[in-house]
């Protein structure tokens, strides 16, 4: 799963305080991911958010994988919100096959 220009990434958008950001953060950051916050969302009005992210850094991002239970929560939430189904069907294929 890579960044690359022209690919859709559906999700849910959430107002957190500084708090709430910082444990997400500080969770994100013990599985080796960075703060990102240079995306914009677009939601389902049309309205655009500035939003934070987190990845891999480049150049470790093509030697890791999500873990399967990262996987299985990505899926259960993208059920939950009513993302696209077709979209959530191919992240499933994530969890289905072997992660490393």
């Amino acid at each position: 799963m890579r960044a690359e220009a022209g690919n859709t990434v559906w999700g849910a958008v959430f107002e957190l305080t500084n708090g709430a950001l910082e444990a997400i953060d500080a969770a994100e950051t013990a599985e080796g991911r960075i703060q990102t916050q240079d995306f914009k969302a677009v939601d389902r009005e049309g309205r655009r958010h500035s939003v934070v992210t987190h990845a891999h850094a480049t150049e470790v991002a093509n030697d890791r994988r999500p873990s399967r239970d990262y996987m299985s929560l990505i899926v259960q939430g993208g059920r939950h919100w009513g993302l696209p189904t077709g979209w959530v069907a191919g992240l499933e294929e994530y969890v289905e096959e072997p992660l490393f």
